[in-house]
């Protein structure tokens, strides 16, 4: 599912057994239900948990599966940002929000759901790109750790979360 039917066509071409759709899970759950559900980085572009509660209720049964992968805080601070290129007037666009990882569970236990998650950690280089600074580099740390960033000068910790039936 995805709003943007170029994309929707593009992953048409590149992937054929897969049935895609045209929807807003900000507005409505899934046309089905599933055993499986998986949001890739897209969740941060959010300023709501409505995205969320949407894919709970696109669960097949009590032992679905939803996944989440992108930013969480791990910090107790939910974050939203908006951002636009310098000395612009243009639109401000947003993309880079964090939820704190107790929110988050804090929302899915209220609902009777549960969640884990699993800190990742990036194994290659990325290279600063200077004609796209929202793309994200890495920045290698005294001890040999790699931190990602971007040109918000955000911090990119990324996880994925596993959510479940209680």
């Amino acid at each position: 599912m995805d709003i943007d039917q170029e994309l929707l066509d593009r992953a048409k071409q590149e992937v054929s057994d897969v049935t895609f759709f045209q929807g807003n899970i900000t507005q409505q759950p899934c046309h089905d239900t599933y055993d499986v559900l998986f949001i890739n980085g897209v969740h941060s572009i959010f300023d709501n948990f409505q995205w969320l509660e949407n894919m709970l209720a696109s669960r097949a049964s009590d032992a679905s599966r939803v996944f989440v992968f992108g930013l969480f805080n791990p910090e107790y601070l939910d974050v939203l940002l908006k951002s636009r290129p310098a000395a612009s007037e243009g639109k401000w666009e947003n993309g880079w929000n964090l939820y704190s990882k107790k929110s988050v569970l804090t929302f899915l236990q209220e609902r009777g759901f549960s969640g884990q998650f699993y800190d990742f950690e990036l194994s290659l280089d990325l290279e600063k790109k200077p004609d796209d600074p929202l793309r994200t580099w890495t920045e290698r740390l005294e001890d040999g750790r790699r931190i990602i960033i971007n040109g918000l000068q955000l911090v990119n910790t990324l996880s994925l979360l596993e959510i479940s039936k209680s």
